[in-house]
């Protein structure tokens, strides 16, 4: 209409935490620090509103045209992965970042007596966890993300990273290995994702994969969410844990 003067509304994305925060062992004053020091390093949108005591961050609304879960599809996408985490990991540890033993995560949730049992029996994550041979021994900590799936990855032209409830001072092989579990990569893709982050290799990351698998389990029992898992991912990480 001839006349009338239009302005852009500043458009914000709004995180709101959903579940049992203690059952599930996030931190929201931790996941706010994380967010906020990746933001500065333009890592993840700016925050510009928190309440950590009520869930809710307000953020940087980011134009991601392009899925993230594209990313993890091809070679190229997978380096890209790749290339983010090691930037990640380069960032100084921020003041007040929880450490996360990943181990000592799943025992967490497997002595919880609140926590029903899924399709893995309880005394098998015992054992598994008895032979689970990964060790951060002589690793320096480093910033992790701890959840790198399709669904926290904005493209833009540019990567951005979402979700930091689960962020830490940890072992930067248990993030890679996070990505290789949550897609189920087979070893070409796998080093596709290490080309792109310079160190480790496939056979490295491997024990590590195995700890994400029993830690991601264990976490779908406390959640109750293993119906959200597609039937084939469902089989390929029973398959891992050898069900």
């Amino acid at each position: 209409v001839t006349g009338v003067q239009t302005c852009a509304l500043p458009i914000w994305a709004v995180r709101m935490a959903a579940g049992p925060d203690d059952r599930l062992q996030v931190d929201r004053v931790g996941e706010f620090r994380a967010h906020e020091a990746a933001a500065k390093c333009q890592l993840a949108p700016q925050v510009v509103y928190s309440d950590p005591g009520a869930g809710v961050i307000v953020s940087q609304w980011i134009d991601a045209p392009a899925g993230g879960a594209a990313l993890f599809e091809s070679a190229e996408g997978l380096v890209r992965i790749g290339e983010i985490l090691r930037r990640l990991h380069e960032v100084p540890l921020p003041a007040g970042l929880r450490v996360v033993d990943a181990k000592a995560v799943a025992e967490a949730y497997l002595a919880d007596p609140r926590v029903g049992s899924g399709p893995v029996p309880r005394a098998q994550y015992v054992h598994m966890l008895a032979a689970c041979t990964a060790s951060p021994a002589g690793v320096t900590h480093r910033f992790c993300h701890n959840d790198m799936h399709g669904g926290n990855v904005l493209d833009s032209g540019r990567l951005w990273l979402l979700d930091w409830e689960y962020a830490g001072a940890g072992d930067p092989r248990f993030d890679l290995a996070g990505v290789v579990a949550y897609h189920d990569l087979d070893l070409h893709a796998t080093e596709s994702l290490l080309r792109g982050y310079g160190q480790y290799s496939a056979s490295e990351l491997d024990p590590w994969v195995f700890l994400f698998d029993i830690v991601r389990s264990l976490w779908m029992d406390v959640a109750d969410a293993w119906f959200t898992l597609p039937e084939p991912r469902r089989t390929a990480l029973l398959s891992r844990l050898g069900q």
